[in-house]
């Protein structure tokens, strides 16, 4: 199973109503396409900046993300085109700016408990340019993954590497730096991911991510609807 990630910058960053409006919108989709598997709707805000690795040009503005669970990208594409895929563009259109939508596939290295930890850390990043993609890969998920089951607080650690790029169909694409990989991690509380940084282990962490990824935007996250898929069913999309 793969992952469309979809960052966006919204029209009135303001509008919890419009934001409300979105997350009900990606719900009804979700739940109309049996290719859909499961989605959520966060809102976002930009977490300060690691010192010891360079930003990557993601825009401060994004304020929301979107996660839908599709066997593969056809499946994805099928679905935009059904009745309710379109229902879903129209509201997407009229609330969005402007929109980044990623492929995804994800490492769950630590998977993300039932119920769902209230704070979330989205890290979108590139590789250190002296690794190559399989030697990145292996860091990441492999020395850099088997070091996060020590880490205090951390309740789930899912590495996603970025397959591709797809094209924005209603509305502008947003003006990004290219995505390799996006880190995601989730915790009780913002007090609980504070507390970790300042953790031995969390900092061991940090150095070793410091050699593995080139640069890196963070953004923390809270998740205002979710439905998070068991098994993709078979079928049509309705």
């Amino acid at each position: 199973m793969l992952k469309i990630f979809e960052l966006y910058v919204t029209r009135n960053p303001a509008d919890e109503a419009a934001l409300g409006a979105l997350a009900e919108a990606a719900g009804a989709f979700a739940q109309s396409c049996p290719h859909v598997a499961g989605f959520t709707l966060q809102s976002a805000n930009p977490v300060p900046a690691r010192k010891d690795i360079v930003q990557l040009a993601v825009p401060a503005e994004v304020d929301a993300f979107a996660e839908f669970w599709v066997a593969d990208e056809a499946a994805w594409h099928a679905a935009l085109g059904t009745e309710a895929g379109k229902a879903w563009r129209a509201v997407r259109t009229a609330t969005i700016a402007c929109a980044n939508t990623l492929l995804v596939q994800e490492h769950a290295l630590i998977p993300v408990p039932d119920p769902r930890p209230g704070c979330r850390n989205n890290a979108f990043l590139t590789r250190n340019p002296a690794l190559s993609e399989e030697g990145f890969m292996n860091e990441w998920v492999g020395e850099h993954g088997a070091m996060c089951h020590a880490i205090p607080y951390l309740r789930g650690f899912v590495p996603c590497k970025v397959l591709t790029r797809l094209p924005e169909l209603d509305v502008t694409p947003m003006e990004c730096a290219d995505i390799e990989g996006i880190a995601q991690a989730y915790f009780d509380s913002p007090e609980e991911e504070l507390q970790m940084i300042g953790t031995p282990e969390a900092k061991e962490w940090f150095a070793h991510g410091a050699i593995t990824f080139g640069l890196i935007k963070a953004f923390g996250a809270r998740e205002l609807s979710v439905a998070i898929p068991a098994t993709l069913p078979a079928g049509e999309c309705g």
